[in-house]
């Protein structure tokens, strides 16, 4: 249904463009050739759904910002390309379709969230699983950020030990269940699975918890994964086409990350003088591809330590100036890490590289944690978009969930996706 909103924002923003072509025609006579009219609508399309369009937050008012912005950049887009092509548009058209998109923007996000609404009850939910995957899966279905990637209702989550013999076909129906997952723990009991298959007979759906975890969560449940499972193929190293392409993609981003870099060091620069002084740039050892270690790059953004102690920054940490606060509710703290692209340290899409320092505690910790470093690591990555800040070894182990998640799935189109989300994340300031 989410795709059918696009479809319908995209049309809409033609009709609202050839409209305005057929009001000036009306007004002033001339109007030229369809195809400007045409690159224009596709511009505003694309960076509508860049931006996340139709599907945003579920609030006026970050839909009706996004609307605005969306209006804005695809204008200056096209005003831009204007420069390089023989197309003329009319001002006229192309200040007014600007202005009369952003209504049908918020329209197309209305229906967007009116749909995701209604679908959220549609898939209800029955999860046999351990203890401690029951726990996960409550918590899961409660938060608010980040919301699955499908939409569900969990009806009942519940260990094997707590079903009856002979209850769980009616525990279904009393719940109007239409999907079943079952982990491991309920797969081992045969009297159990024996009851799964009778009631899959009558058309309800199951899944394993990992295919549940994969396609409803967008992460993968460690408690249910073995080792061979995640030794699946991975696009960076095992598609050679792939990595070149995602390469060209990283140069791009970074040349062009270069330029707004230049432009704001000497804001930066000014401000560290009047209210962070010290160093302008802060670099760190970080864990890279193959466990090699690189040196990141930041704009410094807490107090200066001549010691260079490394700590794991938490929320409201005190070290953090009030200028460098800013810099990091504007991402800008991030920015001189487009070097570490062009580099080749980095890529645009990846886990995110930890400390050198922690990497051999969290890996002791965590069986697979080691298996992050088979790609190389990311300006931002799925574990970004799909989980707010954390800091403490629990959300770590939250985090490498999503993590091989995007290993086991690694694509030009999942790089994209997330891409996307990033954009649409620094534009509403959620997660970090």
């Amino acid at each position: 249904m989410l795709r059918l909103a696009k479809l319908l924002m995209v049309a809409g923003i033609v009709g609202v463009v050839l409209g305005t072509r057929q009001l000036h025609a009306a007004i002033r006579g001339e109007v030229g050739p369809i195809g400007p009219y045409l690159w224009f609508a596709a511009g505003l399309a694309v960076v509508a759904l860049a931006i996340g369009l139709p599907q945003v937050p579920d609030d006026w008012q970050p839909a009706i910002f996004s609307a605005i912005l969306a209006a804005l950049i695809g204008a200056a887009v096209f005003a831009v390309t204007r420069l390089f092509s023989t197309g003329v548009l009319p001002r006229f058209v192309l200040i007014f379709a600007t202005f009369a998109v952003v209504p049908w923007y918020v329209i197309s996000w209305r229906i967007a969230l009116r749909t995701h609404q209604r679908s959220r009850s549609l898939e209800r939910v029955l999860a046999l699983a351990s203890t401690q995957d029951v726990a996960t899966l409550e918590a899961d279905a409660m938060q608010a950020f980040p919301t699955p990637e499908i939409p569900f209702t969990l009806s009942r989550a519940l260990t094997p030990a707590d079903v009856l013999p002979g209850d769980l076909g009616a525990l279904a129906t009393d719940e109007q269940v239409t999907l079943l997952v079952v982990g491991t723990a309920a797969q081992a009991d045969d009297e159990l699975m024996s009851e799964i298959e009778q009631l899959h007979r009558r058309g309800i759906r199951v899944r394993t918890l990992e295919m549940f975890y994969d396609e409803w969560l967008g992460k993968l449940p460690l408690s249910e994964v073995g080792r061979m499972a995640l030794l699946t193929d991975v696009g960076g190293l095992h598609d050679p086409q792939y990595a070149s392409l995602k390469r060209v993609i990283d140069i791009g981003f970074a040349v062009v990350g270069t330029v707004v870099l230049a432009v704001v060091t000497p804001f930066v620069w000014l401000g560290n003088l009047i209210g962070n002084r010290g160093p302008l740039l802060y670099t760190q050892l970080r864990t890279g591809r193959d466990d090699r270690p690189f040196r990141i790059l930041k704009f410094r953004t807490m107090t200066h330590d001549p010691h260079g102690a490394t700590h794991r920054t938490v929320q409201e940490d005190p070290r953090v100036t009030p200028f460098g606060n800013v810099l990091r509710r504007l991402h800008l703290d991030e920015l001189p890490q487009v070097l570490n692209v062009l580099e080749g340290s980095l890529s645009i899409v990846g886990p995110r590289p930890e400390q050198v320092e922690m990497v051999a505690d969290l890996e002791d910790k965590y069986a697979y944690y080691s298996l992050r470093h088979v790609v190389k690591p990311g300006l931002t990555g799925w574990a970004q978009v799909k989980f707010r800040y954390g800091s403490d070894d629990r959300d770590a182990w939250d985090k490498l969930q999503y993590d091989l998640y995007y290993i086991r799935h690694q694509s030009l189109t999942f790089d994209l996706k997330t891409i996307s989300r990033t954009i649409r994340q620094v534009v509403f300031a959620q997660g970090r």
